[in-house]
This record gives structure tokens, C-alpha cells and sequence, in this order.
């Protein structure tokens, strides 16, 4: 909590809870951010995902995507915490998937962590302002 003045006097707000709210509001985009980085085969280091094993499989080698119904990315979801957010999915395949390609498949890179946060400053910006009464 921070106390601000005011025209109107003192006033209380909680910055975290402002960002919880606006990356609760905005967590489709967010997450798309997240699945259009593994369309082009990118882990949230901004490595990559490497090439599939049989072009067989997908009619190409790369970019891996981890896409095959859609079902995994589905159930991607965001969960809020003091000062930061983790973007996780509790789907059966996760556990695989992680193993496979390391943890950072879940995740945004600095470049969308940039947008991320480009995305979120009106919601913030929004929700400060509604908590001191403007």
C-alpha cells in the first residue's frame, strides 16, 4: 500500500493489487502472447524449440510449435502473485512437454514481457485511479 496525495487529501492504494487485477483482465491476451511465441518455435528464453525428429509427423521439421489439437494450449492459464504472474497448465501432457523442452515453454520472452507490460498500463493506470476515487 502507498499512501498518495490528492486534491482531494490523502489517499491509500495498492499498486499490486492494480497490476493483479489488470493481468487478470487481460489474461487471453497475454496468454496468446505466450502461444504465438511457441508458433514460431520459441522458448521464454527465446531459444528454440528445436526441429521434429520426422517430417512425417507435422509435414515440416520446424519450427517445433507444441501444436497438435490445441487441446495443451487451451488450458494454459495465468496464476497472479506479489509482484509477478506465471503463466502454467496443469493438462497431463505439461509434465512431458516441460521434460522434454525444458521449462521455459511456458513463459514470455523480454520482447513479450515488454508488450505484456505495454498491454497492461491502462488497465493498471485504470484501476489506481478507481482506487483513489478520480
Amino acid at each position: 500500500m502507498i499512501d498518495i496525495f490528492t486534491a482531494s487529501g490523502l489517499n491509500r492504494v495498492n499498486i499490486n493489487a492494480a497490476i493483479a487485477r489488470a493481468v487478470t483482465v487481460n489474461e487471453d491476451p497475454i496468454l496468446n502472447l505466450n502461444r504465438t511465441q511457441l508458433n514460431q518455435g520459441r522458448k521464454s528464453d527465446g531459444s528454440s524449440l528445436g526441429q521434429y525428429s520426422n517430417i512425417k509427423y507435422k509435414g515440416f521439421l520446424k519450427p517445433v510449435n507444441l501444436y497438435k489439437t490445441g487441446e495443451w494450449r487451451s488450458q494454459m492459464s495465468i496464476d497472479v502473485g506479489y509482484r509477478e504472474f506465471t503463466i502454467y497448465n496443469h493438462e497431463e501432457k505439461t509434465v512431458w512437454l516441460v521434460k522434454r523442452y525444458s521449462g521455459t515453454i511456458l513463459g514470455l520472452t523480454i520482447a513479450n514481457e515488454n508488450k505484456a507490460a505495454v498491454l497492461l498500463k491502462p488497465d493498471i493506470i485504470r484501476e489506481l485511479n478507481r482506487q483513489i476515487g478520480i
